[in-house]
């Protein structure tokens, strides 16, 4: 009985340090290998881990964010993207996201904010130029609109 328990334990104990040495990049690059070949679960469980782990990083928390938006994970996303503005507050790829976000949240003040932002810190950001552009259209700002949606172009 005693020997199982041991073999349990020492199973759990290489779980648990499967990656010890596992270095920080490392783990980024096996990450973003997944996530350029279009593994997001897998990408998402090498982010996970790197967060898991205590590093941090914008672009992981960025990538991780896009990964659970496109999973539906919203509100998680939203976590993960203001995560990333934190580590980079000039992260326009990140304010851009979390615009998009806070549109489907609702939040469209906010997401109006973001894409400012994200134009703020990237002026020829042309998606973030669409984007705020709609906004303006659609709350009658016109003149304004008509100059977001050429700077988009």
């Amino acid at each position: 009985m005693k020997e199982l328990r041991d073999q349990n334990k020492s199973k759990k104990n290489n779980k648990k340090n499967k990656y010890a040495n596992t270095s920080r990049e490392d783990i980024i690059n096996q990450a973003d290998k997944f996530y350029s070949e279009g593994n997001t679960s897998e990408a998402e469980k090498y982010y996970q881990l790197f967060l898991n782990e205590g590093f941090s990083d914008a672009r992981v928390s960025m990538k991780l964010g896009q990964i659970l938006y496109n999973q539906g994970k919203i509100k998680e996303a939203e976590q993960s993207l203001e995560k990333a503005i934190e580590l980079n507050p000039y992260y326009a790829d990140a304010h851009y996201t979390l615009g998009i976000i806070l549109g489907n949240l609702g939040k469209s003040q906010e997401e109006e904010v973001s894409y400012r932002k994200a134009i703020e810190i990237k002026p020829n950001f042309a998606h973030a130029h669409l984007n705020l552009g709609i906004i303006l259209r659609d709350i009658g700002t016109l003149k304004e609109a008509e100059q977001s949606l050429k700077k988009a172009t």
